[in-house]
């Protein structure tokens, strides 16, 4: 982001959007989907870092272009995010309804619900509104009362967790994504809390793709004992990390 107060560093977000650019430009007909996680995963994160821009317009003015990338993206990541889901529930063993479903999946998924054009628009209007905002250098911002007040709301999501409402667990992902961001952005340095909190975001993102899969499996499919056996499984054992990896952070 353009100014005085523009970040040296490589891993910024205009260096990493230059990156993308590059990346997106090379690739083929369609972007693989490996470039489209980045690509959603820098809406995100322009998302979160849009509160150190100055101008608090340019912010909005950011922060629109990105979910407007990020709606576009959404519908070509969804049907591989739920075969992967698929393909860990049922690595070893995969009921026949699960397997009709997964091949309906790869069916639909088969044509390109994305256009490289469009996407190459989407992405340089993010891009040039990034790079035309001045963002606040670390230096000039205190780290520690800003994390600090971030910290505090992931441990007030925390304390609204409830096995009986997903979209909890779905909030607490988004503040967890969100102190992710700002650590990296004020203290990237701090390589081992990093490591601790995506850690937990990864796992919050298995449940939540859990979440997504039940949501539209078929209901013979989803009662079955079988189906019903290994999910509950995987999620309990989600639960138990989830937890472990919480109470390391706390220690």
């Amino acid at each position: 982001m353009k100014g005085k107060q523009v970040q040296k560093r490589d891993d910024s977000a205009q260096a990493d959007l230059l990156k993308l650019e590059k990346q997106l430009h090379s690739s083929g007909g369609v972007p693989e989907e490996k470039l489209i996680h980045k690509l959603r995963v820098m809406t995100k994160r322009v998302r979160a870092e849009s509160v150190f821009i100055e101008d608090e317009q340019l912010a909005r003015r950011c922060r629109k272009k990105a979910r407007k990338l990020a709606h576009y993206l959404a519908s070509a990541r969804e049907n591989q995010v739920l075969i992967n889901t698929i393909d860990v529930l049922f690595s070893d063993d995969m009921p026949l309804g699960i397997q009709l479903f997964r091949e309906r999946l790869i069916v639909s998924g088969s044509e390109p619900s994305i256009k490289k054009a469009v996407t190459l628009k989407l992405f340089s209007d993010l891009k040039s509104q990034v790079e035309g905002s001045e963002q606040r250098h670390p230096s000039s911002i205190d780290k520690n009362v800003f994390l600090n007040q971030s910290w505090l709301d992931v441990e007030k999501g925390a304390r609204s967790l409830s096995k009986q409402n997903i979209e909890s667990y779905h909030h607490w992902r988004k503040l967890m994504k969100r102190h992710l961001f700002y650590l990296k952005y004020l203290s990237e340095s701090d390589r081992e809390k990093i490591a601790k909190v995506k850690a937990l975001a990864e796992l919050l993102g298995d449940l939540h793709d859990l979440h997504e899969l039940l949501v539209v499996l078929p209901q013979n499919a989803r009662k079955s004992k079988d189906v019903v056996k290994t999910v509950s499984s995987y999620e309990e054992r989600l639960h138990n990390e989830i937890q472990q990896c919480w109470s390391g952070l706390n220690v």
